[in-house]
C-alpha cells in the first residue's frame, strides 16, 4: 500500500506588496507529482484545508500556517465525514540552490 501523501494547492489570494496569501489544499494518499501536474491515477482523497502563508527572502522563503485541516475517513474519500481540530502547523520552506 502507498501511504505517500501529496498536497495539492490552489493560491485564493496572494499581495505581492507584503508577500502574504492564503490557499486551499486537498491531500491524497498516493499519486504522484509530475514537475507541477498532480497525476490522481490511484489516489484518495485523505483530508482538505486551508492556509496561510508569507514569502521572502525574493521567493525563495515561504512561511506557512494551516488555519484549518478536515480528515476524510471514509475509505470511499467522502469529504467531511470527520472534522478534527488540530494544533496549529507551521511549516518553513527554503529553496535550495541549483
Amino acid at each position: 500500500m502507498n501511504n505517500t501523501r501529496n498536497n495539492v494547492s490552489t493560491t485564493t489570494s496572494f499581495d505581492p506588496a507584503t508577500g502574504s496569501g492564503s490557499s486551499s489544499f486537498s491531500q491524497y494518499r498516493g499519486g504522484r507529482c509530475i514537475g507541477a501536474v498532480f497525476d490522481s491515477t490511484a489516489a484518495v482523497l485523505t483530508g482538505t484545508g486551508t492556509q496561510s502563508f508569507m514569502v521572502s527572502d525574493s521567493g525563495s522563503r515561504m512561511d506557512t500556517i494551516v488555519t484549518s485541516f478536515s480528515v476524510v475517513t471514509n475509505p470511499v474519500g467522502v469529504p467531511g465525514m470527520l472534522k478534527e481540530t488540530m494544533p496549529m502547523i507551521k511549516a518553513t520552506s527554503i529553496r535550495q540552490s541549483d
